[in-house]
């Protein structure tokens, strides 16, 4: 399979995170803005060792969208980060030493959110325009954690670096012309390989 570069995974990233940072705020002008929820983001290790200075990155709803949202800090001495949120659904990640944390919760409750770093699991599978031989480069992301990657040009894609739990994958043309797909995929225990079905993108409709 071919690989993207990592540089080009990592500028796409950070483009996504600053996508998201730069959502619109419903606060008009000479108003005070109302006071955030606190939540405090702990990451630990599998044996309870509290991780300091981890890089906490926290993405709300849809980062495609425009009330999506990003965010991130680093957790102090004893693995700890407190931050405000505003209201809605979030995912919290965090990658230390080749181990991942991640999880979804709303604010404003609850008000602590533990991450415990394990090994990373993956999702792998074809993706593939509809009517087409050449399949390469449809993005696939579980863009909440900002985990991504591109098919090949048989459409088999590798995506690495997600956490156990439920997670939203995207199947993406950003070229336009075929529409975006969207799967569940559960990732059951650390260093998962989990297969999914053949996803097919069909043309958009004419109108």
């Amino acid at each position: 399979m071919n690989r993207i570069p990592p540089l080009v995974l990592v500028t796409l990233a950070t483009s996504l995170l600053a996508l998201g940072s730069c959502s619109k705020s419903s606060t008009a002008p000479g108003s005070q803005a109302p006071t955030k929820p606190t939540v405090t983001v702990t990451v630990h290790d599998s044996l309870g060792t509290p991780q300091a200075n981890a890089l906490v990155t926290l993405v709300r709803g849809d980062i495609f969208a425009d009330s999506g949202a990003s965010t991130h800090g680093f957790t102090d001495a004893v693995g700890g980060l407190e931050i405000q949120l505003e209201p809605g659904e979030w995912t919290a990640k965090s990658v230390v030493f080749g181990r991942i944390a991640g999880g979804s919760f709303t604010v404003p409750s609850p008000q602590a959110v533990p991450l415990v770093l394990h090994t990373p699991s993956r999702v792998t599978g074809v993706a593939m325009r509809s009517g087409q031989s050449d399949h390469r480069d449809l993005f696939v992301g579980a863009t909440a954690l900002l985990a991504i990657t591109f098919t090949d040009s048989s459409g088999a894609y590798d995506l690495r670096w997600l956490p156990p739990g439920e997670w939203e994958v995207r199947f993406i043309e950003f070229r336009g012309g075929f529409t975006e797909q969207v799967r569940r995929v559960s990732v059951p225990a650390p260093g998962s390989a989990v297969p999914l079905p053949p996803v097919v993108l069909e043309p958009v409709p004419v109108q």
